[in-house]
């Protein structure tokens, strides 16, 4: 529930915004736009440049993952 609530809309606001952006590259888009807001996603080679210690997206994405795969489904 909390990720259609909170999540989903800031992935479509990504894709809405750089249409040509993978599913993956969306997702880290609306991790970096949850933290940092929407318009400061201004690319794809700055996606973390307004979030938190320039690295926000990329580390929640990093700790999901190591998550994931040491069995939290």
């Amino acid at each position: 529930m909390l990720i259609s609530q909170l999540l989903v809309p800031y992935v479509n606001q990504v894709h809405a915004k750089f249409p040509s952006w993978s599913i993956s590259q969306a997702l880290q888009g609306a991790v970096a736009g949850y933290n940092g807001g929407v318009s400061r996603v201004t690319s794809w080679g700055a996606v973390d440049a307004g979030t938190t210690g320039h690295d926000y997206s990329n580390d929640v994405i990093a700790r999901a993952k190591w998550l994931h795969a040491n069995g939290w489904n």
